[in-house]
């Protein structure tokens, strides 16, 4: 027997519930890519929205759930969306966009979205890089003071 995605984040919510102080949260995004149905299944929880860039477009795809460890008993479920060849899924922490420069003023999504339909490159792994040394040079430091985080999937 195969579990859901939603199956799979039910269950490791109601153990995170079970063992942790109150207070005590994780928060997650998660998604799964079928290469035979060109979907991906995504599920986050108290984590920034879910970016796919696909063409010349940049979509947002959120679930609305709590963080997990928050209520023990929230029922997660998924959102599909349609994948092709080419397309780039982002995954990332509110670190990423919560990162501030010396005048106190955030990333932030739209200079998040607006680099990525600007900098599109060979490699995941150097689009990532070059993602966190923008992020540098905005905040004028080597050091962030919020976990930064961020997946980046190219549908090949």
């Amino acid at each position: 027997h195969t579990q859901s995605l939603a199956e799979l984040l039910n269950n490791v919510n109601r153990t995170i519930f079970s063992v942790t102080e109150k207070n005590k949260f994780i928060t997650c995004a998660l998604a799964l890519l079928d290469r035979e149905t060109s979907t991906a299944t995504i599920i986050t929880a108290g984590h920034p929205q879910i970016l796919l860039h696909s063409g010349t477009s940049l979509n947002e795809y959120r679930t609305q759930h709590l963080a997990l460890g928050i209520q023990g008993n929230t029922s997660f479920s998924t959102q599909l969306i349609p994948i092709k060849k080419n397309d780039t899924l982002y995954l990332i922490t509110d670190g990423i966009l919560e990162a501030s420069n010396p005048q106190k003023e955030q990333f932030g999504m739209e200079r998040l979205q607006s680099w990525i339909i600007g900098s599109r490159t060979s490699t995941a792994e150097k689009h990532s890089t070059l993602l966190m040394d923008e992020i540098r040079r905005f905040t004028v430091t080597k050091e962030l003071k919020d976990d930064a985080t961020i997946v980046i999937a190219s549908i090949l």
